[in-house]
């Protein structure tokens, strides 16, 4: 009888059916503990992300005021009316009393506060014996020109001495635009004066004028009149008056933003998000597709909320919605300024975790520093 004995050998082996349900059971809580794992993985790993970003984002606002040798931080300023001349205001700070700025005075400015001085009281006696050295009269006579200003027999306020003036004007002063608007007893009423190329208008403060109920309602008012007529008279112009022309229509855009009266201001749904198809949008164009646009929104007078689209070098941020939950609202400036440096930080963290290099660390610099350009200039107002 041959000799036998047992080995063992890797060899095809056919499930049971028992054995197909438990596998599939262990399948399936292999898959489930793979989830549980993996979940937790991403979790401490978004924490430690979002503290790494957090301390990045301290070192590019470090480095950047190394960098710049400033921050911008609130001081309290000292403003100068009538200086360095009449109708304009200085504006020193007063912690080095460096001049800050030199600005027109805006028309509420100009208005006047007379100093209130009390009366010496006199004496009971000496009142008395004045009062019996006045002869009685038969009616009390009002001797003071009337409250108000009065028009003429033709019905136009021909003494405009008590009229506010808004004017812009080229160099030279050949063409210019200029807004007068009174009070009246009744509301504000206002009137143009433009002279364009070959062309001008005079119209005076009358009787007929329509009333306003607010200054900044009647100062609206001429400017959309006044923008009425640049576009209907400076047809077939010379080429220099249709570059006055559009200097006006931007001083007359500029001014419109802050007195066209608003009836009201955007609110936010339940979760907290603005409808921001009215918000004002700035873009920056970097080449190659890519390009940042500040999308504002003025939420109360002078208090703008903010986001940033962004679409860089592989880094996009598109379409978001804007709330007020991870930006406070602040002045217009403000706000631009904390956009130019969110967008700073993004890209700075992008090309980090990416580990960028060469042309595509490049391109990303070059972005930075072209937004924080753009920035700046929208912050001073010099690009719309």
């Amino acid at each position: 009888m041959p000799r036998t004995e047992k080995v063992e050998r890797h060899l095809e082996y056919r499930f049971t059916s028992d054995e197909h349900l438990k596998l599939g059971q262990e399948l399936a809580n292999a898959y489930f503990d793979h989830e549980q794992i993996e979940t937790q993985f991403n979790s401490i790993k978004a924490d430690y992300k979002g503290r790494l970003m957090a301390v990045e984002t301290i070192i590019q606002q470090a480095t950047r005021k190394i960098r710049d040798g400033f921050d911008m931080r609130p001081v309290e300023c000292e403003v100068r009316f009538h200086e360095p001349e009449q109708g304009w205001k200085r504006i020193v700070r007063l912690d080095t009393l460096a001049e800050v700025a030199v600005e027109r005075m805006l028309p509420h400015e100009k208005q006047e506060i007379l100093p209130f001085v009390e009366p010496e009281e006199e004496p009971v006696e000496a009142a008395a014996a004045a009062a019996a050295e006045q002869p009685a009269a038969a009616e009390e006579v009002d001797n003071f020109p009337p409250a108000w200003p009065a028009a003429n027999e033709n019905g136009v306020f021909e003494d405009e001495s008590r009229a506010i003036e808004l004017k812009w004007e080229m160099p030279g002063g050949k063409q210019f635009a200029i807004i007068r608007y009174l009070e009246l007893e009744d509301g504000w009423i206002g009137a143009i004066r433009v002279s364009l190329g070959a062309t001008g208008y005079f119209g005076p403060l009358s009787e007929t004028s329509q009333r306003h109920e607010t200054e900044g309602a009647v100062i609206a008012d001429q400017l959309a009149q006044l923008e009425r007529w640049v576009e209907s008279n400076n047809e077939g112009d010379s080429k220099s008056a249709k570059k006055a022309a559009q200097a006006l229509k931007a001083w007359i855009d500029a001014m419109l933003e802050e007195y066209e009266p608003k009836d009201s201001y955007p609110v936010p749904d339940a979760n907290g998000f603005y409808d921001d198809s009215n918000a004002l949008r700035l873009r920056k164009d970097l080449g190659n597709d890519d390009y940042v646009e500040f999308r504002l929104l003025e939420i109360d007078k002078d208090s703008w909320l903010g986001l940033v689209d962004i679409k860089v070098g592989g880094f996009e941020r598109i379409n978001e919605e804007l709330t007020n939950r991870f930006h406070e609202p602040d002045q217009k400036a403000t706000v631009i300024w904390s956009l130019g440096v969110e967008v700073e930080n993004l890209l700075s963290a992008y090309a980090a975790e990416h580990k960028l290099k060469g042309q595509k660390l490049l391109n990303i610099q070059g972005a930075i520093t072209a937004v924080r350009a753009y920035a700046r200039r929208l912050e001073e107002g010099k690009e719309q």
